[in-house]
C-alpha cells in the first residue's frame, strides 16, 4: 500500500511539472519558429549554399531555419514572413 502512495505522488508532481512547463512553451506557439535565419543574395547562392546549409542545420543540427524559398509560398507577402523570421 505504502508504494502505491509514493508512486501515485510522484506521478502527479511530474503531471504537474509537465503542465507548468507547457504553460510557459504556449506563448512562443503564436511566434513562427525560427531558431537561424539565413539570408543570401542571388539566385544562385539561394539555390546551392544557403540550400544547402538549411539543409544541414535542419537535418543535423535539430535547429528550426528560415530561407524564404524553403519557409514562404507563392503569394506570401515578404514583410509578413520575413520580419517575424528576423525579430524572433
Amino acid at each position: 500500500m505504502q508504494r502505491s502512495a509514493i508512486t501515485s505522488s510522484s506521478a502527479k508532481n511530474v503531471c504537474n511539472q509537465i503542465l507548468r512547463l507547457r504553460r510557459q512553451i504556449e506563448p512562443a506557439k503564436n511566434r513562427t519558429p525560427c531558431d537561424v535565419f539565413i539570408n543570401h543574395r542571388g539566385i544562385d547562392t539561394k539555390r546551392n549554399v544557403a540550400g544547402l546549409l538549411y539543409e544541414h542545420i535542419k537535418n543535423n543540427l535539430g535547429l528550426q531555419p528560415f530561407l524564404d524559398s524553403k519557409n514562404m509560398k507563392p503569394g506570401d507577402k515578404l514583410f509578413d514572413k520575413i520580419d517575424p523570421a528576423i525579430r524572433n
